[in-house]
């Protein structure tokens, strides 16, 4: 017997998938709607890459003393081409009359952002609500797919299925905390392009976009040993076809590495390479599953 349970019409099949769904979508909504309560502290962490980020911006600093009178007198003296550029500088006070107290005037751009329409700040909540709530649905989506695959499953299949999905619970958070934890070198190395008088205007909707991008995409690329693993299983491709096309693979992880972050060679060699490490240990745990499938699919010898 291939399971236990009763077997489903083509139709039935059909309703059970669009109640699955349907659930869901219902898990995603509510998710979403405790997303929006944690919007502000979701925002600040997304933000938080990019204040550590070595970001290339106008470093000059104007040094003025303030005299007890309150006079400004220059530190350093002004070329004339500072002059012209004077207001691009950050101005640094001392007050000698205040233990040489010292407070830094102007904009650092890696903490002070922009946005250009007046919708974009609600988008930009909506959209960390979004990512939150994706998150926080993650675990009901998995149980809802594997309710639904559990008829066709055998009890022996069923002891792989569970830890596939414990598993695929572990590796989004993983693949997005990695790109997360990426973004501040991405953003380093974008910053050295350019070019001289250009100066950073952020906007804060097209950044968050940028961020929710990369963590996204990270998050379902580490799931491809999980479905690599799920096709080794029900004998779709073979670990002898995976170590076949080894350099084929690691070609394509390169190029969607590539696609996934910003022209960085570091970042897409960071983002490779535990793609790579996934693939291998997706050979290395499918040859026993196949070597078990083999001998299941073979006639046992009579007594």
């Amino acid at each position: 017997m291939a399971n236990d349970q009763p077997t489903l019409t083509f139709t039935e099949h059909l309703e059970e998938l669009r109640r699955r769904l349907i659930i869901c979508a219902v898990a995603l909504l509510v998710c979403t709607a405790i997303g929006f309560l944690l919007a502000r502290p979701v925002l600040g962490i997304l933000i938080r890459p990019l204040s550590k980020a070595p970001y290339k911006q106008n470093d000059k600093v104007l040094h003025l003393t303030v005299s007890k009178d309150g006079v400004l007198r220059a530190q350093e003296p002004l070329t004339e081409e500072d002059l012209k550029q004077l207001s691009k500088f950050r101005i640094e006070f001392n007050f000698p009359e205040l233990n040489n107290s010292k407070f830094v005037f102007g904009p650092d751009y890696r903490t002070h952002f922009y946005y250009f329409h007046p919708v974009d700040p609600f988008v930009l909540t909506i959209k960390a609500a979004f990512m939150t709530g994706i998150l926080l649905a993650l675990p009901v989506w998995l149980w809802q797919v594997w309710l639904f695959i559990t008829p066709a499953l055998s009890r022996k299949e069923r002891r792989y299925v569970i830890p596939l999905l414990a598993l695929a619970l572990v590796l989004f958070p993983v693949g997005a905390g990695f790109a997360y934890y990426s973004l501040k070198f991405a953003l380093g190395f974008l910053s050295r392009y350019a070019i001289s008088g250009l100066e950073p205007r952020l906007d804060v909707l097209k950044y968050i976009g940028f961020a929710l991008t990369m963590m996204i995409a990270a998050g379902c690329v580490f799931e491809i040993p999980l479905i690599i693993l799920f096709l080794t299983r029900i004998g779709v491709i073979s670990t002898k076809q995976l170590r076949k096309y080894r350099a084929a693979a690691i070609v394509l992880i390169f190029v969607l590495a590539a696609a996934l972050t910003p022209p960085d060679p570091l970042t897409m060699v960071a983002m490779a390479i535990p793609i790579i490490l996934l693939y291998e240990l997706s050979i290395w745990i499918a040859r026993p599953l196949e070597r078990k499938r083999r001998l299941a699919s073979e006639p046992s010898d009579s007594l």
